[in-house]
């Protein structure tokens, strides 16, 4: 059962990456210049040159808009480190680990009247663990996770300034996990005697499939050189992952039942960017994340104990803070990213990202 915790925990975090990277991709913000314009009590001539610049400036917005609506190729590199520590007297719940994340990708492609975007990703998570939920009991785990993906979205404008977002992936995972598990040889013992341990070490090696499907509802409002955009989504993510055994060094070995993890997610979100140039716009950035469905397929029995335990999966709820910046050089788009996230008061994570665009 503890086992497949923390299954269900590398999950949820791989959710997480791509709630944090793929499907949380920023709409850029448009330029927004005046329709219409009052030039009736100008001369003749000044009536004149007014018309002139109000079509150069007609010209450049044209120009600007076709350029941000252009096709991309992006290449994005992300480096993530993550902490969990529940603790309650002389229990815990403890791991930590960092992802490493590469997505090569296309986006901005002009279909009818939607846009398109596709990618393909290359995860690897790596994560240490350690447990104790009863008298002198440990485990200690490492899972390493290599999970390879694709996705695609669909855009959809609506009328100013909203618009609507479709995406869904597909992936694989390659999971290996050794544990460690140290509890108090079996016999009969007094008061006196220190109890005597026993380790055992085991491995496993397993592959499991993932899927999600979402959507997600953006507004976006220009004011001087300043943009601000919200956004509203919701992600369904389906874990497939079959049964294993982990083999131990004295020969017996531990089976873990298949499992199917369902998981609903909502988010919201607001950036706040600031053009300074034409090259320059850095923003700041905030959201909330709420998981508002769970389910498996077995039942997840909990065990059972008189004194209170830590906390044994992650939260449901958190909050990100993140800032970065886009810099625009003729063909070229530079964005590096951070962001913080905490979920509950055991969850911490620190997400550092670079993302760079060739627009044709």
């Amino acid at each position: 059962m503890l086992n497949m915790k923390n299954m269900i925990i590398c999950q949820r975090l791989l959710v997480s990456i791509i709630i944090s990277t793929l499907f949380a991709h920023p709409v850029v913000a448009e330029t927004e210049l005046a329709s219409t314009s009052d030039s009736s009590n100008l001369s003749e001539d000044d009536q004149e040159t007014y018309q002139s610049i109000y079509s150069e400036i007609l010209k450049l917005e044209k120009k600007s808009t076709e350029q941000k609506t252009k096709p991309e190729l992006s290449v994005q590199a992300l480096y993530d480190a993550f902490k969990f520590n529940s603790t309650i007297g002389n229990y815990y719940n403890r791991f930590y680990g960092r992802t490493q994340f590469i997505n090569l990708g296309g986006d901005n492609i002009d279909y009818h009247d939607v846009t398109v975007g596709f990618s393909v990703t290359a995860i690897n998570t790596r994560m240490n663990g350690s447990l104790s939920i009863a008298p002198q009991n440990y485990q200690y785990t490492t899972t390493s996770i290599d999970n390879t993906a694709i996705h695609a979205h669909v855009t959809r404008q609506l009328s100013e300034p909203f618009s609507i977002d479709i995406a869904g992936g597909l992936g694989q995972s390659q999971f290996s996990l050794t544990n460690t598990a140290i509890f108090p040889k079996p016999g009969s013992y007094n008061q006196t005697q220190k109890i005597p341990t026993v380790n055992e070490f085991g491995r496993a090696y397993l592959s499991g499939f993932n899927e999600y499907l979402g959507g997600r509802f953006t507004a976006m409002k220009s004011f001087n050189q300043f943009t601000l955009q919200g956004d509203a989504g919701y992600i369904f993510s389906n874990y497939q992952q079959p049964g294993y055994s982990i083999n131990y060094t004295n020969g017996t070995s531990t089976p873990v039942l298949s499992l199917i993890t369902r998981i609903g997610l909502l988010t919201e979100n607001a950036r706040l960017s600031y053009q300074v140039n034409d090259y320059l716009q850095p923003y700041i950035m905030g959201g909330l994340i709420q998981v508002v469905s769970l389910s498996y397929s077995n039942p997840i029995t909990q065990p059972t104990s008189i004194s209170p335990l830590p906390q044994l999966s992650l939260p449901d709820s958190g909050f990100l803070l993140g800032t970065g910046l886009s810099y625009t050089y003729k063909f070229f788009r530079v964005s590096p990213l951070y962001q913080f996230t905490q979920r509950g008061t055991n969850y911490f994570d620190n997400l550092g990202a670079l993302k760079i665009d060739l627009i044709f």
